[in-house]
């Protein structure tokens, strides 16, 4: 059996930012890490080519209007595709023509790469709705779409494109027009939505936490997800045994920035994207607070919040502004780090150097959060609300959904600053404990497994 995974980011190196934006990109690149021989995946080539070459992707075929190029990782190979325009210049954007031009090449350019290459794929795993114009380009190329499972990653109607009738024509032709009404909803009857024609299509979709299955039937009782829950790859993010040097790898790093922070003080990390649903700012709802639990005079408390932005997303960028506002007041200037941006690097320090891992959301909104098993596969205690896999771990402790900021002061300051400060053997208990529920049911690995089993078969 063949699988050709289509996904429109991969984060598979550090030198190759450019390539993914989030988590999604993440997980993807776990799993070109973690795959088998008899996987290959497929995706574009954002950037100038020379950097894709320089990091060891080999130029496979020249197809006139596209660069193959390829690179081995491992049994996998992961092949990106290069418009000869300016249409892979920057990922996802940066206006909606480009997205969907970008969408079209990987889906229907990745059916013909894999036709030119002579590789016959059985079973196309289409990673959330960017990737749905791979089965118009099976129908039109092949004549039959085969086997296609899918996978939705966010309750949310972002990750895929919305076309009104005349942009579906525009940019894919008349001849394509019987497949609008495939991707309506009665929602919105006028629009083709890349995710709905994705999950119409496929035979089989997965969800990416028991909750995400969950939420997503009560958001859409049509919804047929079956929940696989996302994991991480063990060989990539366990930075080692030895938290406290990890911890001072993170605190130098810091430094290197103008931050002022204290290997030997309690370090709480709140580390994703910068959205309204996560709630990045929950912490300052209650100031003095705030200021008490870091400037403890015995048992002080530092923060480091990181958060990526995205640049068209106006109440992201409100949310940095008031972070870095917070972070540069006098009383928190030695205990509160803002880093506005982070990658691949600066991700290992964060998981690997928190003593605890911070997560915010709102309950249903986030689908699964894979970045706190990263942080706890290295030992982070975790300080969550009860959403996505931390909901299946049974882990550490859950913040109350209705008063999550006097939750999280309450933990705080009657359970987890005490522990670290007066019970090491306590903490150390819990670290091990962590690691081992994340090792052994959180991996990419598990992941695969049920992909094949579930999905595959």
């Amino acid at each position: 059996m063949t699988i050709a995974y289509f996904c429109c980011e991969y984060a598979v190196e550090d030198s190759l930012p450019q390539l993914y934006a989030g988590g999604l990109g993440v997980l993807a690149g776990d799993l070109v890490l973690e795959g088998r021989e008899d996987m290959v995946f497929m995706g574009l080539g954002y950037g100038p080519k020379e950097k894709l070459k320089e990091a060891g992707f080999l130029e496979m075929r020249d197809m006139g209007d596209l660069w193959v190029l390829g690179k081995k990782y491992g049994g996998t190979t992961l092949f990106l595709l290069k418009d000869k325009g300016r249409v892979c210049e920057e990922i996802y954007g940066p206006d909606k023509e480009t997205m969907i031009k970008q969408q079209m090449l990987l889906g229907m350019g990745g059916v013909r790469v894999l036709g030119e290459l002579g590789i016959r794929p059985d079973v196309y795993h289409l990673n959330e709705g960017h990737t749905a114009f791979t089965i118009i380009g099976l129908i039109s190329q092949i004549g039959q779409i085969g086997k296609i499972v899918a996978t939705k990653h966010t309750i949310f109607s972002g990750a895929g494109l919305r076309l009104t009738k005349e942009e579906f024509q525009k940019y894919l032709g008349a001849e394509y027009e019987k497949f609008f009404e495939m991707g309506t909803h009665p929602s919105h009857p006028n629009e083709f939505s890349t995710t709905n024609f994705l999950l119409k299509t496929a035979q089989k979709a997965s969800a990416v936490s028991q909750l995400h299955a969950k939420y997503e039937k009560i958001a859409h009782p049509e919804s047929r997800l079956i929940p696989i829950t996302n994991g991480i790859s063990v060989a990539r993010w366990d930075q080692g045994e030895n938290h406290q040097e990890n911890k001072i790898r993170l605190i130098r790093k810091i430094g290197e920035m103008g931050g002022d922070l204290d290997e030997n003080i309690l370090t709480v990390v709140w580390a994703r994207r910068l959205v309204e649903y996560k709630r990045p700012l929950l912490i300052f709802d209650q100031f003095d607070q705030l200021d008490q639990l870091v400037n403890n005079e015995k048992y002080p408390v530092q923060i480091i919040i990181a958060g990526k932005v995205n640049p068209l997303d106006e109440a992201g960028s409100k949310i940095a502004e008031e972070l870095k506002r917070f972070a540069s007041m006098p009383q928190f200037k030695t205990r509160i780090i803002f880093w506005g941006s982070y990658d691949l690097e600066k991700t290992k320090l964060l998981t690997a150097g928190a003593d605890v891992w911070l997560n915010t959301p709102m309950v249903g909104r986030e689908a699964c959060g894979t970045s706190g098993m990263k942080a706890g596969l290295n030992g982070a205690l975790q300080v969550s609300t009860n959403d996505g896999w931390f909901a299946e771990s049974g882990l550490d402790w859950v913040l109350d959904e209705g008063q999550t900021a006097e939750s999280f002061y309450n933990l705080m300051e009657k359970e987890i600053v005490p522990m670290f400060y007066e019970n090491k053997d306590g903490w150390a208990e819990k670290m091990r404990k962590t690691r081992e529920v994340v090792a052994a049911r959180f991996t990419t690995k598990r992941m695969l497994e049920e992909y094949r089993e579930k999905l595959y078969s």
